[in-house]
């Protein structure tokens, strides 16, 4: 995955944490039986291994085409197999009440979660870690195996995507 540069200023923050939910669609999009698709102001996923990664990433849409292209995109979905879906709506969504559309449209609120950023090296500096932890880049299929186990149980992915997730990443 590419370095996202990262400044102070809030809006190039927003646009730091929206360009790595593209980066993270990007890359989950080599998942087994994923569709990815960027077309007309929509950047999606869609896989039926787990609702968790079946996704709208990021939506600018015009008020005039809202409802439509929320119909379409829950009817591509549907069709697929993949729903429940979820639907992330930033602070650059377009439009500015996307929600009220997708409200309309049928879709529910399901949560407010909180956009986290952090200096990787700032961090490293700043905090003291116990002597015996040890942090290293997973190197080998049984590391591998391990790592997707320990996300399955702490994400609660379903074993479909867990599988998905080894196969990617193998």
């Amino acid at each position: 995955m590419d370095t996202i540069p990262i400044e102070s200023s809030s809006e190039a923050l927003v646009k730091a944490l929206e360009d790595n939910l593209s980066a993270h669609a990007r890359l989950y999009s080599d998942l087994p039986g994923a569709i990815f698709y960027e077309e007309s102001g929509i950047l999606g996923l869609m896989t039926d291994l787990d609702v968790s990664e079946s996704c709208i990433y990021h939506a600018t849409l015009t008020p005039g085409q809202a409802s439509r292209k929320i119909k379409e995109v829950l009817r591509r979905y549907r069709s697929q197999g993949c729903l429940p879906m979820w639907w992330i709506v930033g602070p650059s969504s377009q439009p500015a009440n996307l929600g009220n559309y997708l409200n309309a449209c049928g879709c529910q609120y399901f949560a407010h979660p909180p956009g986290m950023l952090a200096s990787l090296q700032d961090l490293r500096q700043q905090t003291a870690f116990p002597s015996n932890l040890t942090v290293e880049r997973v190197s080998n299929s049984t590391q591998l195996m391990q790592w997707t186990e320990i996300v399955q149980v702490g994400d609660g992915i379903s074993a479909s995507l867990k599988a998905g997730y080894y196969e990617l990443f193998n």
